[in-house]
C-alpha cells in the first residue's frame, strides 16, 4: 500500500513538481517528516484526517510562505489513490494507520463525492462516510489507447481480454471494473465480496500501474 502511494505521488499525482523530500520544494514545503508533523498541525485532528484534508482541500491550512496553488486531488486521483497517497505521506516520519480496509471502504466512492470530515481519533478507520462529501469534480475518464499499450505490454502474458480465449495463467478480464482493477493494483486483493472464477495467487505487485487504472478500465470495456 505504501509502495502504491509512493507510485501515485511520483507519477499521476505529480506531487514532485511542487514538493520535495529532504529539502524545500520548488513551489511547496519539504515533506520529510510530514507524517509526524501532521499529528500536531491542528488541535483534535488526527494525522490521517489532516493529510486527507491537505489532499482534498489543500487551501484550508497553508504552510507559512507558500501560496494556495495546489489543486484538490479529487480532481486528479481516484479515492483509492488518495488513500494510498495518505499512507505514503504517513510513512514519512509517522505511523501508518491507513489500512487496506480503509482503502477498500472508499474505492467505490465516485471521485465527484470525495471530501473530508476530520476525526480526532487517529485509531478510527476511514469509512466511506468519513470521506464522502460534496467536493465538485468531473468523473475521471481514461484513455483506451493508453490502456491498450499497458495491456499489450504487461497484462496479456497472463490475461486475455476475449472471454473465449482465457489467458494461460490468469482469468479473462474483459469488462473488468475500475473497482476490481483498483483493488488488484493498489492492494493486490479483490474487492470485498468478489469471487474470481480462477485465482492462481501468483499475480505480482502492480503498484507501478496505479496511474493507469482508468486507462485500463476504458480499454477493457
Amino acid at each position: 500500500m505504501i509502495e502504491a502511494g509512493e507510485r501515485v505521488y511520483s507519477t499521476k499525482g505529480t506531487c514532485g513538481i511542487c514538493h520535495a523530500i529532504g529539502r524545500k520544494g520548488p513551489r511547496g514545503p519539504d515533506l520529510n517528516g510530514v507524517g509526524l508533523r501532521a499529528a500536531s498541525r491542528k488541535p483534535d485532528v488526527s494525522a490521517k484526517a489532516y493529510l486527507l484534508e491537505s489532499l482534498l482541500k489543500p487551501s484550508v491550512y497553508l504552510v507559512d510562505d507558500f501560496a494556495p496553488m495546489m489543486p484538490p486531488m479529487a480532481n486528479i486521483l481516484t479515492p483509492g489513490e488518495v488513500m494510498v497517497t495518505v499512507a505514503y505521506l504517513q510513512s514519512l516520519g509517522g505511523k501508518v494507520d491507513i489500512t487496506p480496509e480503509d482503502v477498500r471502504a472508499v474505492m467505490q466512492v465516485n471521485a465527484s463525492q470525495v471530501s473530508v470530515v476530520p476525526e480526532a481519533d487517529s485509531s478510527a478507520p476511514v469509512t466511506a462516510e468519513t470521506v464522502v462529501g460534496t467536493t465538485a469534480s468531473e468523473p475521471l475518464v481514461g484513455d483506451p489507447e493508453k490502456g491498450k499499450v499497458v495491456y499489450d505490454t504487461l497484462c496479456i502474458a497472463c490475461h486475455n481480454p476475449d472471454p473465449a480465449l482465457a489467458g494461460p495463467i490468469g482469468p479473462e478480464i474483459k469488462g473488468a471494473s475500475r473497482d476490481l482493477l483498483e483493488a488488484r493494483v493498489l492492494l493486490g486483493e479483490y474487492p470485498q465480496g468478489y469471487k474470481p472464477k480462477r485465482d492462481t495467487k501468483i499475480m505480482p505487485p502492480m503498484a507501478h500501474l496505479a496511474n493507469d487504472i482508468e486507462n485500463l478500465t476504458e480499454f477493457l470495456k
